[in-house]
C-alpha cells in the first residue's frame, strides 16, 4: 500500500488508473512552478559601474597648484607640472582659455569697484562740503543767539536800574 492508502502496480501506475498513466507521488513531484510575476522576486544584478566624474581642472586649480610648489629660477617645476597635466589628459589650452576668461572677469570687477569707489569719493566730498556749509550756518546761528542773550541781559540790567530809581 502506498501513501494515503492507494496501491501501485509494478510500473508505478496507480491501481485503477488507465494503463500507461503514471500518477506522481509527493516525492516524485517536479519542482514547483515559478510564482506569478507579482510575487516573484527579481534576482539582484548590480548596475554597471558609472563612468568616473571628470573633475574640471581650470585656472583656479592651476594657480593653487603652482602656489603650493616651490618655484625654481629656471622654470623646471612649471615645465614638469605642465607635462604632467598634459599626460593625464588635461588640456593646457583649456586652462589658458579659462585663465583668460577669469582675468577678463576680474578686470571687469576691478573696473566696477573703481567706479564705485569714485562715486563714493564724490559723495564723501559732497557730504564734507555740506557739513562745511552747515558749520557756517551753525556759527551764524550761535553768534546771533549769543548777541540776543547779551542784549537780554542788558535789557534786564536797564530795567533793573530804571525800576530802582526814585
Amino acid at each position: 500500500m502506498s501513501l494515503f492508502g492507494k496501491r501501485k502496480d509494478e510500473e508505478g501506475s496507480q491501481v485503477g488508473a488507465p494503463r500507461g498513466v503514471r500518477v506522481q507521488t509527493p516525492r516524485e513531484h517536479a519542482p514547483p512552478a515559478p510564482a506569478p510575476a507579482a510575487t516573484q522576486q527579481r534576482a539582484y544584478t548590480p548596475a554597471p559601474p558609472a563612468a568616473p566624474a571628470v573633475a574640471r581642472f581650470g585656472i583656479n586649480e592651476a594657480v593653487a597648484l603652482l602656489q603650493s610648489v616651490p618655484m625654481d629660477a629656471d622654470g623646471t617645476a612649471t615645465l614638469v607640472i605642465r607635462r604632467t597635466l598634459e599626460a593625464v589628459g588635461i588640456s593646457i589650452a583649456d586652462v589658458l582659455t579659462d585663465g583668460e576668461r577669469r582675468a577678463n572677469h576680474l578686470e571687469r570687477e576691478m573696473e566696477h569697484l573703481a567706479s564705485e569707489a569714485d562715486s563714493l569719493e564724490r559723495r564723501a566730498q559732497e557730504t564734507r562740503a555740506r557739513m562745511d556749509q552747515l558749520q557756517i550756518e551753525l556759527t551764524a546761528v550761535n553768534v546771533v543767539r549769543a548777541k540776543f542773550d547779551e542784549a537780554s541781559l542788558q535789557d534786564v540790567a536797564i530795567e533793573a536800574t530804571v525800576s530802582v530809581r526814585p
